[in-house]
């Protein structure tokens, strides 16, 4: 479970069985950056809303990417690379980058991958100082941000 100031904000389910299962200590990892999170305010755009869909993370080596959001049945899917598994900072940031992903699903916000984009990736650059998010990995977000906006 995802809170932020008290208030649920997601249904956080880990992939237990199967190639997507991750391990204790992943688990422990994404634990921890969950707990970051819950200390950071969503942006304003979600007005507080909680997500209606549960969200499921998944383990995927096979990603091009740190992670994909999609919507799978009736929850959202957040496939996660095990690079993005490296750093806290990298893990709670890319969570943060995909939970605005996650909203857009849920609540059609932003009509539009561009925007989409943009918007998550502002979100990492705002949020770099409480995510833990620096270095070599904040100035990759800052290009793409720059590509998308």
């Amino acid at each position: 479970m995802l809170l932020s100031q008290g208030q649920q904000f997601a249904d956080i389910r880990y992939e237990t069985q199967g190639p997507g299962q991750f391990s204790d200590p992943e688990r422990a990892l994404i634990d921890r950056a969950v707990g970051r999170l819950e200390q950071i305010n969503f942006p304003q755009e979600f007005g507080g809303r909680p997500l209606d869909t549960p969200v499921r993370l998944f383990r995927n080596i096979e990603l091009p990417e740190l992670a994909y959001t999609r919507r799978s049945g009736s929850e959202l899917v957040i496939d996660l690379h095990p690079d993005a598994l490296r750093s806290l900072g990298r893990l709670t940031s890319t969570l943060g980058h995909e939970f605005v992903h996650a909203y857009d699903l849920d609540f059609g916000i932003f009509h539009n991958n561009v925007l989409s984009e943009a918007a998550a990736y502002r979100w990492e650059i705002r949020n770099a100082p409480l995510t833990g998010l620096g270095g070599r990995d904040l100035e990759r977000v800052q290009i793409l941000y720059e590509r998308y906006r």
